[in-house]
């Protein structure tokens, strides 16, 4: 309807899962490299985690277009789907002719010739479980078992699981503790932040054929963020209805009250948020998330750390949350001269308003994982100048990993602008504070070392 009134060529902000769209942003493309990568040369199992529309199912239709042909993919799309009816589906999904009446000791036997049989000719098959928080405990035991049809060198079934948050819960279960081992790869899906809503607004118009002057205004792409959550489903939807009210008033440029009208045409967007890990922060990909430029593209990401750091040494740090560990180099960034007036126990007075830098947040489930990257990923001279607000009160739920205290905005923007790459990767920005005497005797901030 209002294609020929923007100059688009195609519908921009269609909620179904178009490859065509992807948008890399938010962490995504190295976020779908990092799972190639595990499922490519990985021997255990892979977790993927992300809210409700957070773009799983295309990360997922994604990825079967940049495994290598070599790779089999086995889609088990009913999540509901019982224990003993797994051995059955796979066998189908392998070309196998089961018969009805076929015992399920039988069909496994046909299903590890069939594997033998890929594995001699350099094959692999991957099994896709989409919503597997919805999965029986039983069928994911089931599906552990399988796992363990292998040769003397490798494995010869492979699991990924895609879910919402739940299934982290769902696997914590005891009776199924053996899985929660053999997962080796975690990834998270985060949501986006304000400034990737507003690219993937422009990202997606442009891929539409759109090529006119910014179209939704800053004030509508913050509303967006805010009652979106970040999550890309939400902002889709949003983005489109928000078009179409600017087409019903023939206005040029989408504004806030445009959203106004698009939410009240979708009233279960109420703009709660939920707890979350910035970008990157999350599990494995904590520190997966920086290593994995240096692990996929050495070409670039390589190149650009040893030019800036040609005489310092590297450093290998673990890159997986659970089960075996792996290797990485990692090369350290240069001590950065950045002094902030106040950190840790010298802090600025009571009632003064100052300015930091955020670089993170993080749930207090994550604490160690914090620790852990703070230990091994951030420079000593930088840990000193880090503050920890822990969460208090029924408000804060999350720590804020903050860097310095500084009386006025030009200096905390000039300690901003010389981070190290390893920060700045976190999109890290400038908030503003006003210390109270409970913050200035260290109740809720406190310097790094003190806590960690």
């Amino acid at each position: 309807m209002y294609r020929q009134f923007f100059g688009l060529n195609s519908l921009p902000f269609r909620i179904t899962p178009d490859t065509l769209l992807f948008y890399a942003g938010g962490d995504r493309g190295a976020l779908l490299d990092a799972i190639s990568y595990a499922v490519v040369h990985g021997e255990g199992m892979v977790k993927i985690v992300g809210e409700v529309g957070s773009g799983k199912t295309m990360l997922s239709r994604m990825l079967t277009k940049t495994l290598p042909e070599q790779i089999h993919l086995i889609y088990l799309l009913n999540p509901s789907i019982q224990a003993d009816e797994v051995i059955f589906s796979i066998a189908h999904e392998l070309g196998l002719r089961v018969s009805p009446d076929q015992n399920k000791i039988h069909t496994l036997h046909a299903v590890q010739a069939k594997l033998l049989e890929m594995h001699a000719d350099n094959k692999r098959a991957v099994v896709f479980i989409d919503e597997a928080q919805k999965m029986p405990l039983e069928t994911l035991e089931e599906l552990r078992l399988l796992s363990n049809l292998e040769t003397d060198t490798d494995k010869l079934l492979q699991i990924v699981l895609f879910g919402q948050p739940e299934l982290d819960e769902h696997i914590n279960s005891r009776s199924v503790r053996q899985i929660k081992e053999r997962i080796t790869q975690n990834f998270y899906l985060a949501p986006l932040g304000p400034t990737e809503v507003n690219e993937y607004l422009s990202f997606r118009l442009h891929k539409a054929g759109y090529n006119g002057p910014r179209l939704f205004s800053s004030a509508a792409g913050k509303m967006i963020y805010k009652h979106s959550n970040g999550l890309l489903r939400r902002i889709t939807i949003l983005a489109d209805k928000s078009l179409l009210a600017a087409f019903s008033e023939q206005s040029r440029e989408i504004k806030a009250k445009h959203v106004r009208a698009a939410l009240k045409d979708n009233e279960s967007f109420s703009g709660k948020s939920f707890q979350w890990l910035n970008p990157v922060a999350g599990s494995a990909f904590l520190v997966a998330g920086l290593c994995i430029g240096l692990l996929l593209t050495p070409g670039v990401q390589t190149l650009s750390f040893k030019e800036a750091n040609a005489t310092v040494p590297q450093k290998v740090v673990r890159a997986q949350s659970s089960g075996a560990e792996q290797a990485i180099p990692f090369v350290k960034d240069s001590p950065v001269a950045v002094q902030p007036e106040a950190t840790g126990k010298k802090l600025l007075p009571p009632g003064e308003k100052s300015f930091t830098i955020q670089i993170m947040s993080a749930i207090p489930a994550d604490r160690e994982k914090l620790k852990n990257f703070l230990h091994d990923l951030v420079d000593k001279n930088q840990r000193e100048q880090m503050l920890i607000k822990s969460p208090s009160g029924s408000e804060q739920k999350m720590y804020a990993l903050l860097y310095g205290q500084f009386s006025d905005f030009n200096s905390a923007q000039r300690a901003l602008k010389m981070l190290p790459p390893s920060l700045k990767r976190f999109k890290p920005f400038i908030t503003t504070s006003r210390l109270t005497k409970a913050t200035h005797n260290h109740s809720s901030l406190q310097n790094v070392a003190s806590i960690f």
